[in-house]
């Protein structure tokens, strides 16, 4: 359900995705049992209280959703980050016994004083990198009585064989947890929150080119008569898979997809041309992203909607001069769909810095207002395509034959109506 579960959506249980797809039974079997077995331990992440509910096949499926911020997704961060603590701190202490000389962890040492436990990230650890060995009577299976006359109960154990045992057990193969580059459940449409570079580094593994214009065209009606939300979704999708795989810029994207994607998702997705190559994946995405966005930029906040001075309206024409109006419209329209519209960022933030940091600004143009924050970004956009739409009718009047000599009076009074109106 990664990419395709709306953050909106409050309302969908475990039992759907059960009833869905039913190899997933023993999963949540293993899950749901892992976390009602910690649930009343774990109520707190640094200065964040919650509480962790029952989990069952009637629990809402956001609960399985990781997150760092408090919200539901939470309890699962803080279990998981709780669960690897014990294990990266258990480890570095036999690191330090192994320092002093213990003759059971001799292997952690090396020559060039760098242990054999790796760091791997927490979400790629498997079973056997994992510590889950438990208490068993079989521990004491090194240890005997004294066989002297009047020590029976004397009980003599084998430490260096329990040590080498516990060592091989607990230690050997075993990984330190690396939660700096944990990944949070990717929502609807929220691709670029935690991979604001996913396109340009997808356009360095494979050189990127345009769609002719009549596929881009054809598309672009079939994403509008079918709707946009389930094929940005499958797209997100494949993004995230092309990004680990790479590919030749020949591929077609439509086997790429029928290899890596869920047919499921595939299945929602609008039919895409059968020659769509992966050179042309990049500016697919910014074509069906962008017939989103119309939608999108109209359900914005209000506290996204703060009217623009006269300053800054003078500033923004001042730019269209050095900028053009084809290039600054769809950034503004990008930084909109893929960051504004999930109100994850306070209406304070600055456009200009946040455009150069998530590496959306054209290198090498005049910088974008300095004054202008997230909270004018519906006001840019609406002066922008005004004046977008102004230019467009200007130049519709104007490709007339003749201009509006030739033009009947009925059709010259239309023609300076819509002028009119546009400006």
């Amino acid at each position: 359900y990664g990419h395709t579960l709306a953050r909106k959506d409050q309302t969908k249980r475990i039992s759907d995705v059960l009833n869905d797809h039913s190899t997933f039974e023993d999963a949540f079997t293993g899950f749901s049992k892992a976390w009602n077995s910690i649930r009343t331990s774990i109520n707190r992440f640094e200065d964040l209280v919650f509480e962790m509910p029952e989990m069952s096949r009637s629990a809402l499926l956001v609960y399985s959703c990781l997150e760092r911020k408090n919200g539901p997704g939470l309890p699962l961060f803080a279990a998981i980050n709780q669960l690897a603590q014990f294990q990266n701190e258990f480890l570095v202490g036999a690191l330090t016994v192994a320092a002093r000389g213990c003759d059971s962890l001799t292997y952690l040492r090396t020559t060039s004083s760098q242990s054999t436990i790796h760091v791997i990230p927490v979400q790629s650890a498997t079973d056997r990198e994992i510590i889950t060995e438990l208490w068993t009577d079989g521990w004491l299976q090194y240890a005997t009585y004294g066989l002297e006359y009047g020590e029976g109960e004397e009980i003599s154990f084998n430490f260096q064989k329990i040590e080498i045992e516990l060592a091989h057990r607990l230690v050997v193969g075993k990984c330190i947890l690396d939660l700096d580059a944990i990944q949070e459940f990717p929502y609807h449409l929220e691709l670029f929150h935690g991979q604001t570079s996913v396109l340009a580094k997808i356009s360095e593994l494979i050189k990127q080119e345009s769609l002719p214009n009549e596929q881009a065209t054809r598309i672009t009606d079939a994403v509008f008569k079918s709707g946009a939300s389930s094929t940005l979704a499958g797209l997100d999708i494949a993004l995230c898979f092309l990004k680990r795989t790479g590919g030749n810029q020949e591929s077609y994207f439509n086997e790429f997809c029928q290899r890596w994607l869920d047919k499921h998702v595939v299945e929602k997705m609008i039919k895409l041309p059968d020659n769509l190559q992966l050179r042309h994946v990049v500016s697919l995405y910014e074509i069906v992203e962008d017939t989103q966005a119309g939608v999108i930029i109209e359900q914005l906040s209000d506290k996204f909607s703060k009217p623009l001075s006269s300053e800054s309206k003078h500033q923004l024409t001042a730019l269209i001069a050095t900028v053009p109006l084809t290039t600054l419209l769809p950034v503004v329209r990008k930084l909109i769909v893929r960051y504004v519209w999930l109100d994850r960022f306070p209406p304070s933030t600055n456009i200009a810095e946040f455009l150069g940091r998530v590496r959306l600004w054209p290198e090498g143009q005049a910088s974008f207002p300095a004054d202008l924050a997230f909270e004018h970004v519906y006001h840019i956009h609406k002066f922008l395509s005004d004046i977008a739409e102004e230019r467009r009718v200007k130049q519709m009047v104007s490709s007339m034959p003749n201009k509006s000599d030739t033009l009947k009076p009925e059709a010259k009074k239309k023609a300076k109506k819509v002028l009119k109106e546009a400006m």
